[in-house]
């Protein structure tokens, strides 16, 4: 017999393969499935409101609370709302150290632009933040929450599997991750997005605002061509965010997230 979180979780998930699943059929029809077709980033925001609304439907069928406090979307801020500024200096240039340990690989001093770090990272703060927010909302927002009782870290894990898989679709149709449409470039892609979830819902449980997270996410994405763009050499699947050194760094991140909360918290202040 399914509990009532479950229950919650499985329609969000079947209402946003549904919303979003007709998105990608407008965008096949209408010929926007490529990133310089006229409308595509619509498409993409589009194919993320498909979790926001989601998420709301289920609430307003099986919940008497309010939406807007259940998924924590308010303008509540913290010390820890300036995470999402800080773990993107962090994860960046460890990403960037752990391509650089690769054989064969130097730093492409002469690319390094600051100009052009501080554009990815005011754009994907800002604008990609916004869509992405999207998104966040109905998985970091409402999924992790119906599946909290399974405990953090699973919770956060299944979350970040159930994120990757409805991201395929959406990747694969519009050639938003540009690999040539490779299968294990585009399966660390997928990996990148699960081993960087519990990040992203540690960051929400702290900050009990979804924005935060949205923020992050928008960082991340914002400046992802950076950490393996300053490397010469090596196998593009190996560096960046998008490849190995990308799934090791935000492995540590949450190691780190884990070593805090066994060790450094007192247990009435741990994540759950």
């Amino acid at each position: 017999m399914l509990n009532r979180n479950l229950k919650k979780a499985l329609l969000f998930l079947m209402f946003s393969l549904l919303f979003s699943g007709l998105v990608l059929l407008v965008t096949d029809y209408l010929e926007l499935n490529s990133p310089g077709a006229s409308g595509y980033y619509f498409v993409v925001a589009a194919y993320f409101l498909g979790a926001l609304l989601s998420a709301f439907l289920v609430e307003k069928l099986m919940s008497i609370e309010n939406p807007l406090k259940t998924l924590n979307i308010n303008l509540k801020f913290n010390l820890w709302s300036l995470s999402a500024f800080l773990v993107p200096f962090f994860i960046f240039p460890l990403t960037l150290v752990l391509g650089l340990l690769l054989p064969e690989t130097s730093f492409a001093a002469a690319r390094f632009n600051i100009l052009d770090i501080i554009k990815g990272v005011f754009v994907g703060g800002t604008l990609i933040a916004v869509i992405a927010s999207l998104a966040v909302c109905g998985f970091v927002g409402f999924l992790f929450k119906e599946l909290a009782y399974l405990g953090f870290w699973r919770a956060s894990y299944i979350t970040g599997v159930c994120a990757a898989l409805w991201l395929f679709p959406l990747i694969f149709v519009t050639n938003l991750y540009d690999r040539n449409y490779s299968f294990p470039g585009l399966s660390l892609y997928l990996l990148f997005v699960v081993a960087v979830f519990p990040v992203l819902t540690f960051i929400k449980t702290k900050t009990k605002n979804i924005f935060v997270p949205a923020v992050l996410t928008g960082i991340l994405f914002g400046t992802a061509s950076f950490p393996g763009g300053l490397i010469f050499g090596g196998s593009v699947f190996l560096l960046g965010f998008n490849g190995l050194a990308g799934i090791v760094a935000a492995s540590i991140l949450a190691a780190l997230i884990y070593i805090y909360n066994r060790y450094l918290t007192e247990i009435n202040n741990r994540i759950f």
